[in-house]
């Protein structure tokens, strides 16, 4: 399972922090940004990644939904989280061309995993509060939850 996160994980070059920065313009451009990928995954998994998102413990309910998937549900979902992951990083898409700009518009802000890990916690934030938002506010849970593990 932990190569499911491979491509959620990609979502942390989002990674920034200043104390001065404006989280909420910050966050609507990540969204904007990534908000057509969410149509580029089944209703299904965007409904469970957001089900699960919402969970005290999104790793414990995260385990408990991928066993309740069969294997073919279980090989889509790895497929789709992957291109997912492809798209937000490639400069051969919209939304990876975006994402990649902002994260060059941010970079001097970026010096320490501390710093990175707290940004993503502020801009997430800021992206629970709009409904437009809300599947890339869950891929952002998933990567604070998930981007340390290793393979």
């Amino acid at each position: 399972m932990k190569k499911i996160f491979i491509a959620i994980v990609l979502l942390t070059g989002v990674v920034l922090q200043s104390k001065s920065q404006n989280y909420p313009v910050i966050a609507k451009e990540y969204c904007d940004c990534f908000l057509k990928l969410k149509d580029t995954m089944d209703t299904e998994f965007r409904d469970l990644m957001i089900r699960v998102a919402k969970q005290t413990d999104v790793k414990a309910a995260f385990i408990k939904e991928m066993n309740g998937l069969d294997v073919a549900k279980r090989a889509r979902l790895a497929g789709q989280l992957e291109a997912l992951g492809t798209s937000m990083d490639s400069e051969d898409t919209e939304a990876g061309r975006c994402g990649i700009a902002l994260d060059e518009k941010y970079e001097k802000y970026i010096d320490t995993a501390e710093k990175e890990k707290n940004f993503i916690t502020k801009i997430t934030a800021e992206m629970k509060k709009s409904k437009d938002c809300e599947f890339i506010w869950a891929v952002s849970i998933f990567a604070l939850v998930f981007g340390n593990e290793e393979d």
